[in-house]
């Protein structure tokens, strides 16, 4: 059974009260009365001793209430919303404020080294990631000492130099999907809940973290430090304001406070943002009790200074987030808005080690790129999948391959260049294929005849239909190629020109580089694609499509979209390339020459 400390210190408070009678007549009886001078000391060391006798009755007290309690396998993710929104909870109602950290709270990890990381390598470039790497060592032992001090050197050798445009775009386009892919769903649902003001706090530089907070999660403030800006410029210097979180608070809340604090076990800064939260309540030494976050014993041996003294004599409620109790994330339903399109080119989430192993597989990999794409432009197809194979890329075929014949138009979701390449060895032949935009780099290298189209339909369309009277073409409608599981608007001009459609369902998979930019240089994208060490990929032959009978090209063209999304598990939208190089490039989308 789980004991607060509320309760624990309400049924050991007459036995303390008799302690102390019995302790002052025991020191008082061991010699002369003391002088009065003396009496304030003496009960100085009274007191000193019933804390400690107090500190030792309710550790025991809990470590019973832990050992008693079962362990919990599943836990409501829904439980916690009507605790906070509830007008009969204690703080529930209209207008309630909560107070949250960022980084151990409503992130999985306390660790910000990755988040940097990103920065530096998408921002920055490799070489300022590598320097940022080499100096990990130097700042976990820093962190041991004073973690400011690491988040001041680390925000230095990221930002010292970037433009604040730059950041902005990483932070938009590459930290946003590394962050919803990190939060806890308990904590998010929380502050959901929140129908007043809703303050995050975070150690992090506000560029990094703000715009994220605001649209994704609602926050309406956020506590963070600056990033100092050279006079002039819209550059970073790398140099962090001074930041006071208590002062901030204290400037944010002034007379009011916030009704609920969710709170990280890891961050030992964060018992300033119980001084802010005013619901009269203790912890639960259970796992999760009442809809609130606990701690493990562990957990609790930390933070036991913290719960007997502060929260006891503020009379505050606090929530703090436990490792185990808490891990479950976010899933991607429960995102406030859809995570449709990001960049970068990092697949993975840089950890120290995991950062450390990707510059050190650099070296293979380049070698290995290059002779894979030697494997696709010189092997013939039979030959060409066995060896690319043994190689390390993974093929998976599905579906009824087609016969040879004129007039066959390929309607494929677009995932990286190489699809029309993909295709063509599937099929055994060279099938020529139509792009919107395509670098020089990749043009030259590409095994298949590649014909551009220019953006004006009436120019396209009869491109189109010259190549269809020839032979086979592969299209991708979408124009552009999308990451995530989503299929963008399919152009209705394929289904203007073309009687004899296939749909084509194409998933690919990498572990380490993304094969596809906005912001980026095209001519990489293969390269990177290649570099990975298992890229996997798929691709499904449809049936093929039945004749319009009267429909028209747009609701052709909206059928076999939902066709290739059936298959692939995928979800249609009616975002187009435009939306999507405004969101991650600021611009409309070059033509690929790069």
């Amino acid at each position: 059974m789980a004991l607060p400390l509320n309760a624990i210190g309400a049924s050991i408070e007459p036995y303390l009260l008799l302690y102390i009678v019995i302790h002052c007549i025991k020191v008082l009886g061991q010699g002369e009365l003391p002088a009065m001078a003396a009496v304030p000391m003496l009960l100085l060391k009274v007191s000193a001793q019933v804390r400690f006798t107090c500190c030792r009755v309710v550790r025991k007290l809990e470590s019973y209430g832990f050992r008693s309690c079962s362990k919990l396998h599943h836990v409501d993710r829904h439980s916690l919303s009507p605790t906070v929104a509830g007008g009969g909870s204690s703080h529930g109602g209209d207008g309630q404020a909560l107070v949250c950290d960022f980084e151990g709270a409503l992130l999985s990890t306390s660790c910000t080294f990755p988040y940097f990381m990103l920065v530096a390598f998408e921002g920055g470039g490799p070489l300022r990631a590598l320097l940022l790497l080499l100096l990990w060592p130097l700042l976990w032992a820093l962190s041991r000492v004073r973690r400011e001090s690491t988040m001041r050197a680390m925000a230095f050798v990221t930002f010292c130099g970037l433009s604040a445009g730059a950041v902005d775009l990483v932070r938009r386009a590459v930290l946003s999907k590394f962050y919803l892919e990190n939060l806890r769903l308990q904590p998010c649902e929380m502050l959901a809940a929140c129908t007043g003001r809703r303050v995050v706090v975070t150690a992090m530089p506000r560029p990094m973290v703000e715009g994220f907070l605001r649209e994704y999660l609602g926050v309406s403030e956020v506590v963070a430090p600056e990033l100092q800006v050279a006079e002039g410029r819209r550059h970073f210097t790398g140099f962090l304001s001074v930041f006071s979180r208590q002062k901030a608070l204290e400037e944010l809340f002034r007379e009011s406070k916030a009704d609920v604090a969710v709170l990280s076990p890891c961050n030992s800064h964060d018992h300033l943002l119980a001084t802010y939260s005013k619901v009269r309540r203790t912890i639960s030494s259970d796992i999760f009790s009442g809809g609130k976050f606990c701690m493990t014993r562990r957990e609790l041996q930390n933070w036991k200074r913290f719960s007997l003294i502060d929260l006891s004599r503020n009379e505050q409620e606090i929530y703090v987030v436990n490792e185990e109790g808490a891990a479950t994330a976010l899933p991607r339903d429960k995102y406030t808005k859809p995570l449709v399109f990001h960049d970068g080119r990092l697949a993975f989430f840089p950890t120290p080690c995991a950062t450390l192993a990707f510059f050190l597989w650099v070296p293979i990999a380049v070698p290995l790129a290059i002779s894979r794409i030697l494997i696709g432009t010189v092997l013939p197809y039979d030959l060409a999948l066995l060896v690319a194979a043994s190689a390390g890329i993974r093929f998976r075929l599905g579906g009824q391959l087609p016969a040879a014949r004129k007039g066959v138009l390929f309607a494929c979701n677009h995932r990286t260049l190489l699809d029309p390449v993909v295709l063509s060895a599937a099929l055994r032949r060279p099938v020529p294929a139509v792009t919107y935009g395509l670098s020089r780099v990749s043009e030259m290298i590409a095994p298949v005849r590649t014909v551009r189209l220019a953006r004006d339909r009436v120019r396209d369309a009869a491109t189109i239909r010259r190549m269809l009277e020839k032979g086979e073409l592969a299209m991708c409608p979408e124009g552009t190629t999308c990451r995530e599981p989503y299929l963008l608007r399919f152009s209705p001009l394929f289904a203007e020109v073309a009687d004899d459609i296939v749909p084509v369902a194409v998933e690919t998979r990498v572990g380490t580089l993304h094969g596809t930019t906005a912001s980026g240089r095209k001519w990489f994208d293969p390269v990177s694609f290649l570099m990975d060490p298992a890229p996997v990929y798929e691709i499904h032959v449809l049936t093929p499509m039945l004749p319009a009978g009267g429909r028209s090209p747009a609701e052709v063209a909206n059928a076999v979209q939902r066709r290739i999304a059936e298959v692939l598990g995928f979800e249609c939208t009616g975002l187009t390339r435009r939306e999507k190089y405004l969101l991650l490039a600021g611009n409309e989308g070059g033509d690929g020459w790069r």
